[in-house]
């Protein structure tokens, strides 16, 4: 089944509110997870294909590696790989321009839309330009693997003159700091399955009506 992009957001009393766009009438799961602010999960694999269970696993605060031969593993140094996800909480809005760095390949999934595959190919460094809101956590999964030589992961943020959306001006490139990364845990219960979701009549009491025909009383 297909997934949805949601955002999800802080009310600042120990709930959220989450915003979903379906497009079709039917029958949906819902997945909840505890987020925990200070890093993103990471889970590491003595191989190069994230095959059978992380040799071990613990939160990372950033994405900012430059391990060169050294191992990233107890025991690897080549043939190894991880995984990192969570959220990214942005604390501005506006274009903000993703670069990774990453030596040797990559995959990186933003609200659940694969926008990098080098997996195959050798990603190096690579920039992408999404669109986030302050406050609006947005799922993030990193998969990284090593094959041979020297090793590194970086994954920086910035936004340039002209893209925010708050009128605060660009923000200089930094690695994604600790303070915009979840790691999230899932909830005991969830998924939730069988919510049917239903396409029916306008409840005018529950909508908002604009444009300029309403405003000179045309209907």
């Amino acid at each position: 089944a297909d997934k949805l992009c949601s955002c999800v957001a802080q009310t600042g009393n120990g709930t959220y509110t989450g915003r979903f766009q379906l497009g079709l009438a039917g029958y949906y799961a819902l997945s909840l997870a505890h987020a925990v602010p200070g890093g993103l999960c990471a889970d590491y694999y003595d191989n190069a294909w994230l095959d059978g269970p992380p040799v071990s696993s613990r939160v990372d605060p950033g994405v900012r590696f430059r391990w060169g031969a050294g191992r990233l593993t107890e025991f690897g140094s080549d043939f190894v790989s991880v995984r990192w996800h969570g959220a990214l909480l942005p604390g501005r809005s506006g274009l903000h321009t993703l670069r990774l760095i990453a030596d040797d390949h990559a995959r990186l999934w933003l609200d659940h839309v694969l926008l990098l595959d080098r997996w195959a190919a050798r990603a190096d460094e690579v920039e992408l330009v999404v669109r986030l809101s302050a406050g609006a956590a947005v799922a993030l999964v990193l998969e990284y693997a090593e094959t041979r030589a020297d090793a590194a992961a970086v994954l920086s943020w910035r936004i340039q003159p002209g893209h925010d959306d708050d009128g605060r001006g660009p923000m200089a490139e930094e690695v994604v700091p600790p303070a915009a990364l979840l790691c999230t845990y899932g909830l005991r219960g969830s998924p939730i399955f069988g919510l049917r979701v239903e396409s029916g009549p306008t409840a005018g009491a529950a909508s908002l009506a604009l444009g300029l025909g309403l405003a000179a009383g045309d209907v």
